[in-house]
This record gives structure tokens, C-alpha cells and sequence, in this order.
């Protein structure tokens, strides 16, 4: 069987934080750990978040046409969707490396112990966090 944790991100902001509790169990049986904890505020992340997807919008409906090695193009669409993007994923993963936000994975992960088998689950009522790419934790 494998291992099932369960982050259920409470009511909150990304100006004022997020309460976390975290539970983990094994499929089909009762969670046999809780953790509770905050998620800090940071601004950044929504608002790096909307330019990358702003950008991501405004490409060419033709980006996805590759084109030739031998056609010579002085056209960079994408390169703007690709910063915003890092910008995004920097912002992200500073976010997630808050010492708060670092005691919760520590405690999680001495819970944890094997890493074989185990499945995230996000849950919350932010449309927002609902989104962010959290494979990328």
C-alpha cells in the first residue's frame, strides 16, 4: 500500500498567510499523523503568477508550428512567456523555502520515511493555490 499525504490549506491570503495541516496515512485506512503549521504571506506569488500567464495568453495562436532548420527567423515569441515563467518559479520555490514552510516538510518527511509510493493531495478553497504548479516543490 502506498503512502497518502493530504495538504488541506486553510482560509487565508497571500497577504495575511495560510493555515496548513497536513495529514498523512496510508490508502484506504485512517491518516495516523497530523502536522499543522502556516504557509507565510507573499505578494509576489500572485502577482508573478498572473504575468506568467498573461504571457503564456499573448503568445501567436501559431507558436506550436516548428519550423524548418533552414528557414532562417529573427522572431523569439516565446521568450517572454519563458522569463516570466522562471521569474514565477523563483518566486514559487522562494516561497516554499520559508523556515516556516521548511519545518512543515521536515516533519512530514521524517513521518514519511519511504518515498516509494506516495501520493499528494492539495486541498483548499484558493482558486489560486488550486493552480500553482506544486509538482515543482
Amino acid at each position: 500500500m502506498g503512502k497518502l499525504i493530504i495538504f488541506e490549506i486553510g482560509e487565508g491570503s497571500f497577504e495575511k498567510g495560510f493555515p496548513v495541516k497536513i495529514r498523512i496515512g496510508e490508502d484506504g485506512k485512517p491518516h495516523f499523523a497530523e502536522i499543522s503549521g502556516r504557509f507565510p504571506p507573499d505578494l509576489e506569488i500572485p502577482q508573478t503568477y498572473y504575468e506568467w500567464q498573461s504571457a503564456y495568453y499573448q503568445l501567436p495562436g501559431n507558436w506550436l508550428i516548428t519550423v524548418p532548420q533552414t528557414q532562417i527567423t529573427n522572431v523569439s515569441t516565446t521568450e517572454i512567456c519563458d522569463t516570466a515563467a522562471k521569474k514565477f518559479q523563483s518566486s514559487f520555490n522562494n516561497w516554499l523555502n520559508q523556515p516556516s514552510v521548511r519545518k512543515l516538510e521536515r516533519q512530514f518527511l521524517q513521518k514519511i520515511g519511504d518515498w516509494h509510493n506516495v501520493r499528494f493531495i492539495v486541498q483548499t478553497q484558493d482558486s489560486l493555490l488550486r493552480r500553482l504548479p506544486w509538482h515543482l516543490w
